[in-house]
Formats: C-alpha cells, structure tokens, sequence
C-alpha cells in the first residue's frame, strides 16, 4: 500500500488518551499515536471499537488530556479505517498540538 502522505508524522512517545464522539450520537476511547500537521492516527483499545467508525464520519474531540487540550471540540473526518486504528484529517488550517508534532530529536515539523 502506498503512503499518500504529504507530510512527515511523528509518533509519540507516550500515550495520549482522548474520548470522541462519532457522528454527534456516541463516544468511543481512544489513543492520538502518531500526528502530522494535518492529521492524526487513533489507535482504540480494542478492535471492535472500528467498526464504530467508516470514512467519511465525523468525530469530535469531547475529552482530552491537559497537554492536548486544543483538542478539545474540534472536528475531525475519518479518512481510512483498519482492524484497531484510524486516520483522521483535521479541518484546513487546524493543527494538532505543537506538543504532538515534536520528533523525539525535539524539532518541530
């Protein structure tokens, strides 16, 4: 499978744990482990989690860590959906944290 990405992402070091609400009708948990300027991946506690979720679904961030916080009421589109993780584009002009996009070298992308 080719990466269509068009930006370098960084994985975090730890795990940073949010809630989302899916379509505006139910919440499910979930981890940020990796994030570009224009996206993030979700990896979910248990795989049956993603069958909650299908491209094109809109999630919304309704619970985030302290460091994260920006997160918080943000939308976002799924884009891709395997077994256990997702890909999700945030809105033009809305990055993640500059917390998430620091390599572990410590530059920013």
């Amino acid at each position: 499978m080719q990466d269509r990405r068009k930006t370098r992402r960084v994985s975090l070091d730890a795990m940073l744990f949010c809630t989302l609400e899916v379509q505006g009708e139910r919440k499910v948990e979930a981890m940020v482990t990796d994030a570009s300027p224009e996206g993030l991946r979700l990896g979910f506690p248990s795989a049956e989690d993603t069958k909650l979720l299908a491209p094109g679904d809109r999630v919304t961030f309704v619970e985030s860590p302290d460091e994260a916080q920006s997160l918080d009421g943000l939308d976002a589109i799924v884009i891709w959906v395997r077994e256990g993780a997702c890909g999700v584009s945030l809105p033009d002009g809305v990055h993640p944290p500059d917390v998430l996009l620091r390599s572990r070298a410590g530059e920013k992308l």
